[in-house]
C-alpha cells in the first residue's frame, strides 16, 4: 500500500477498518480510521509517505451496540404489534407506524395530522384526552383509554400511553403506543 502511494502520489483512506490484534486474551478487534497520504517537496516529486491512524474503536463500539439495541427494539414492538406515534409539540408535526395507521382502519401510505386523529376519538371521550394531554405537558408521562372510531365507522377501545421528552433543539415531542 505505501508503494501504491508513493508511486501514484494518491492518499489511500480507510474507515472503521477492522484490525484484530493478539492480547493476553486471545484476539481483540479494534477499528481503526488510517491514511496513507504522500509527501510532496517543492518541486513536486514524492520524498514520502506519511501515515495517520486513529483509533476509533470505542466509537464503532458505542454505534455497533445502538444498531443492536434499536434492531431489538423494532422486533419487540413487531412482536408485540404496538402501533407508535411520535409528535413534534411545538409543530405539531406527527409521525407514526403503519402499525398505528391500521388500527384506525387506514392503510401505512396515508398521512394523517395529529388533528385528524384526535377527530377520530369517539365524541364523549375527547376529554379524556385532552386531560391526559394537559398532565403530561406537566408531568411528562401521557396515558388514557378511550375509543376511536374507524375509517369504515366501527368503533375500538385503544389504551394509549407515551412520554414527552426534549429533542436536540429543546422541542418538546411525545412519543408512545
Amino acid at each position: 500500500m505505501l508503494d501504491k502511494v508513493y508511486t501514484t502520489g494518491k492518499p489511500v483512506r480507510e474507515y472503521e477498518a477492522e484490525a484484530p490484534v493478539k492480547e493476553k486474551e486471545g484476539i481483540v478487534t479494534y477499528y481503526l480510521d488510517y491514511e496513507y497520504a504522500p509527501i510532496f517537496e517543492p518541486d513536486g516529486k514524492i520524498s514520502g509517505v506519511i501515515a495517520t491512524v486513529n483509533d476509533v474503536t470505542e466509537r464503532v463500539e458505542t454505534r455497533l451496540k445502538l444498531e443492536d439495541s434499536e434492531k431489538k427494539l423494532n422486533i419487540f414492538i413487531d412482536a408485540t404489534e404496538l402501533g407508535t406515534f411520535e409528535l413534534n409539540i411545538k409543530t405539531g408535526e406527527v409521525n407514526c407506524s403503519g402499525k398505528f395507521y391500521s388500527i384506525f382502519g387506514y392503510d401505512k401510505s396515508t398521512k394523517l395530522t395529529h388533528s385528524q386523529f384526535i377527530n377520530k376519538l369517539h365524541p364523549d371521550d375527547v376529554e379524556i384526552r385532552n386531560r391526559s394531554f394537559e398532565n403530561a405537558m406537566k408531568t411528562g408521562n401521557y396515558y388514557y383509554r378511550s375509543r376511536i372510531v374507524c375509517k369504515n365507522k366501527s368503533v375500538k377501545w385503544v389504551e394509549v400511553k407515551g412520554k414527552i421528552y426534549n429533542a436536540k433543539d429543546n422541542t418538546p415531542v411525545l412519543v408512545g403506543t
